[in-house]
């Protein structure tokens, strides 16, 4: 029998609006996997600081925040392919003037935290509104399908584009980094063209401001919603933060540079695409919620081994296999999030998972501080540690002492959500 990996990626190739949306995930993820990736070492060229570099994560992460909850208002109440399209704009924008300052030799602090700072906008409108146009498209029968592919796109990119853009930047400086981002940019905006096959908005003709209430009350009340962006949380704040200061663990703990940075990015991918194969290979996957806790206890345990590691091919390995706990934790995680919410309530709920995005960005200057004091390695390995604890002492209070059950009950059957609620 075909793995249910093929037919995931057959739905590309068989669903015209899918694929163009598919498209345009590979080429948006692609420009921010560069971005993010050379504006923490350009900060860390220009300031020679760790806590700057992190610091670039950080203000991406305020954009993602302020700028989620409104978004996800956005994504109820707006075309979506509008919404799409203008980040791809926000995108090229962005890399453009970045690509122009650095050919004149002009860029500064302040330009590469402005830049991050809409780069985390452009997020934040995106996100949303991308996740809610694929379940339009396909359905919720086709959901895990598609989110497989999604995931795959992600990961491809992941794989390719920092290994591009490390050996663009070695090579001919971090300016053509830049203009490769807004190539790919400009290629996102040109795969939304005729893209259809869209229902409306299925939010209308309320006030925003209600509208909006009504997500937060809904997030905020629903235990099954709460208890996954609880979740998300703790992995955002304390593992998924790591991002921001590795430029400096390359760069200055294990000594590989910026192409040495980009084996890591591009290791980290093949990790999480395994996974993503071996899930979608799966006929059905069962307690999606344990399987969400096991990879992220994964995550966090193998990110710690990672971060004590001196050699770089030890480091390497490590990485892969931190990632592909990642990798079924968000996987999970996706899947719940968009089938047990009701239809008029997704953009907005997706929002918050968009604005718990913004958290990872936001510990950057955390992260940066502390690496500053003790080291990246450290600082890494203390969030590692942390979401360890989490996770075990989470599982201990619900299996061996039998305390706030509804704290982990995250599976499906606890999950269950109407369009009438």
């Amino acid at each position: 029998m075909r793995p249910a990996y093929f037919f995931a990626m057959l739905l590309v190739f068989t669903h015209p609006g899918f694929r163009r949306l598919w498209l345009n995930s590979v080429f948006s993820d692609a420009g921010t996997v560069i971005l993010i990736m050379s504006q923490g070492l350009l900060a860390l060229e220009v300031t020679d600081s760790a806590f700057w570099s992190a610091s670039m994560a950080g203000s991406s992460g305020i954009g993602i925040m302020a700028f989620s909850l409104v978004a996800g208002v956005m994504a109820d109440r707006i075309d979506r392919r509008i919404l799409v399209g203008l980040a791809a704009v926000m995108d090229l924008a962005v890399a453009a003037v970045v690509a122009s300052l650095l050919f004149f030799g002009a860029e500064a602090l302040w330009q590469l935290l402005l830049v991050s700072f809409v780069n985390g906008v452009s997020i934040s409108i995106r996100a949303p509104a991308r996740n809610t146009l694929t379940l339009d498209l396909v359905g919720r029968e086709q959901l895990l399908k598609a989110t497989a592919a999604n995931f795959a796109a992600l990961q491809f990119v992941t794989i390719f584009a920092p290994l591009a853009a490390g050996l663009t930047i070695t090579a001919y400086g971090f300016a053509w980094a830049y203009v490769i981002v807004a190539v790919v940019a400009s290629l996102a905006l040109v795969s939304l063209f005729g893209l259809r096959g869209v229902p409306p908005p299925s939010a209308k003709g309320g006030a925003p401001v209600r509208e909006f209430m009504e997500g937060v009350r809904y997030v905020f009340t629903a235990p099954t919603v709460r208890t996954l962006m609880l979740l998300a949380i703790v992995a955002e704040v304390f593992v998924w933060s790591h991002e921001s200061i590795l430029p400096v663990m390359a760069e200055r703990a294990l000594n590989v540079g910026p192409s040495g940075m980009g084996y890591l990015l591009s290791a980290a991918g093949a990790g999480a695409l395994v996974t993503t194969i071996v899930i979608s290979s799966i006929r059905q996957v069962g307690r999606k919620g344990i399987v969400a806790l096991v990879g992220l206890g994964m995550f966090g345990t193998f990110l710690m081994l990672f971060a004590l590691s001196p050699w770089f091919p030890l480091s390497l390995i490590l990485i892969t296999v931190a990632y592909s706990g990642a990798m079924a934790y968000e996987t999970m995680l996706s899947a719940l999030l968009q089938t047990v919410v009701p239809n008029k309530m997704r953009g907005r709920v997706l929002s918050f998972q968009t604005a718990t995005w913004g958290l990872t960005g936001v510990s950057g200057f955390h992260m940066g501080a502390m690496a500053t004091a003790v080291g990246a390695p450290i600082t890494i390995a203390i969030g590692g540690a942390v979401v360890l604890v989490v996770v075990v002492g989470g599982a201990l209070l619900v299996n061996v002492f039998k305390v706030a059950p509804w704290l982990w009950r995250v599976d499906e059957r606890a999950a269950d959500q109407s369009d009438d609620d």
